[in-house]
């Protein structure tokens, strides 16, 4: 049972990684445009997501093609019809691209999206605690006699 609340801790903590890697992306990198190279976006009902692929020309000639960076939904339509795009670009980081109009949104969404899953796992962590403290003071309830009332 403690699997789940360990499995929810680990996702907040990738998800504030994310977040923390947006952020610090967008504070700290450099300022360039990027070609818009492909936009994919995809509109089932049950599983909307989205796709764009950039090329970015760095100042020192140096040209980054990140492919197939994925976007939050709800914010593709800010980017759908753009040929190029502001972005950030701080090669050291582990997301060394960021979009310079839609990064602050993003951002936000991963650190909420951390805050829901740390949340979660505080709930099913009290769960599976209250649990294994009724079954170690109480035996397992599948296990115990039923005492029906003769009234």
């Amino acid at each position: 049972m403690w699997a789940l609340p360990v499995f929810l801790l680990l996702l907040a903590l990738n998800q504030a990684k994310v977040a923390y890697d947006l952020h610090y992306t967008l504070n700290n990198g450099i300022a360039a445009v990027a070609d818009v190279l492909e936009v994919e976006v995809n509109e089932r009902v049950d599983i909307p997501y989205g796709y764009v692929s950039l090329r970015v020309a760095l100042e020192d000639g140096q040209e980054i093609v990140q492919e197939k960076m994925s976007l939050p939904y709800t914010l593709l339509p800010s980017v759908r019809y753009e040929e190029q795009l502001d972005v950030r670009v701080f090669l050291e980081a582990d997301q060394q691209i960021v979009i310079q109009q839609i990064a602050s949104t993003q951002w936000k969404i991963a650190a909420i999206q951390s805050l829901i899953l740390i949340v979660g796992f505080l709930m099913a962590a009290t769960g599976v605690f209250a649990w294994n403290r009724l079954l170690k003071e109480k035996g397992d309830p599948a296990t115990r006699e039923i005492a029906l009332d003769s009234n």
